[in-house]
Order: C-alpha cells, then structure tokens, then sequence
C-alpha cells in the first residue's frame, strides 16, 4: 500500500533559503496540466516566481535539482501522495480526458474536478483506476507501477535535466505510458 499522507490545500506557505513563497494556486487544473507534463520546474516557479530568476543567476548556488526538491515536496504536501503516483494519475486523466470526465460525471457527485484542490482529482483518478481492478492482485500491481520511481521526469538528476528540456513530443509520448482505462480512450 502507498505510503499515506495527509494533504494540505493551497494556499501553501513556503521558505526557501529564508525567502518566503505563497503557492497560491489551488485548482486542479493549474496542478494537472504540470503534474501530466511532470513539469517540476513549472510547479516550483509557480509557487514561487522568483526561483526563475535565481536558477539563471551563475553566481547563485541555488540551482535545477534545488527546484526540482521544492516542486516534488511542494506536490507531495499538496497532494497527500508521492511525486511518482502524482504525475502517473496525472498523466493518466490527461491521457484519457474523455474517459475520465464521463466517469467522473457519475462517480464524482458532480464536482468540477478541474476546479477543485488537486487531490480530490486525483483521488478521483485513483478511484476510477482501482475500480477497473477486478482482482486484488491487479490492484496491488496498479498501486506498484503508481509508485515506482523509475522512468518518472524530476526522480534523479538526469531525469529533471531531461525533464527540464522536454519536447512536447517527449511529454505526449510519456503520456502514452500512462496506465489505460479499460474500455476508455
């Protein structure tokens, strides 16, 4: 079973090096269009806008994998979930849009799941994967690929310098992995 923690909305207070950053954005949809991309940078600059001009800084030591930390806690604390799991739900409702919304428009009591805080659309994506789970094996499987940390953008060095520079192409081929819906799209 994934590790649980308990989320925090946005608004989130934030510190970095004794400057301090409200992440002010609280829809989803802000959240998933980064998350889907896995773009860390997005999500650290967003949270906190004068992180871009620090990373461009040569004589500052703050740097890309110092942005890619912030984005991945930042996301962890906002989504009650792990950096792999985030960005693979996340990929999996961007890759499956259509196929998300119309289970959502029926398991989902009717929120609007792109302006609510991020978790609850991906626990939404959470519960509409496992519900397509006919065995338990299959859902301890499903809950396995969530969270392994290999081949997910901002995990190591290489992967946020990758991730940093990724072509849209890339980024819609990552996608393509996302586990599928069964009957979806």
């Amino acid at each position: 079973m994934p590790e649980q923690r308990i989320p925090h909305d946005p608004p989130v207070a934030l510190e970095v090096d004794g400057q301090a950053a409200v992440c002010p954005h609280a829809a989803a949809e802000w959240w998933m269009r980064r998350l889907a991309a896995a773009n860390w940078y997005g999500i650290a600059v967003g949270a906190a806008p004068h992180l871009a001009d620090r990373i461009g800084d040569a004589l500052d030591a703050f740097d890309l994998d110092d942005a890619a930390r912030i984005a991945i806690a930042l996301t962890e604390t906002v989504t009650g979930m792990s950096w792999p799991r985030a960005v693979r739900l996340a990929a999996t409702v961007g890759a499956n849009w259509p196929a998300f919304e119309a289970w959502a428009a029926t398991h989902a009591a009717g929120l609007d799941l792109l302006n609510v805080p991020p978790r609850r659309t991906l626990a939404a994506a959470y519960a509409m994967l496992l519900a397509q789970c006919e065995k338990e094996a299959e859902a301890e499987a499903m809950n396995r690929r969530l969270d392994d940390p290999n081949n997910v953008p901002g995990i190591t060095h290489g992967e946020r310098r990758r991730a940093f520079t990724m072509s849209a192409e890339e980024i819609a081929a990552m996608q393509q992995g996302a586990p599928a819906l069964k009957g979806g799209a």
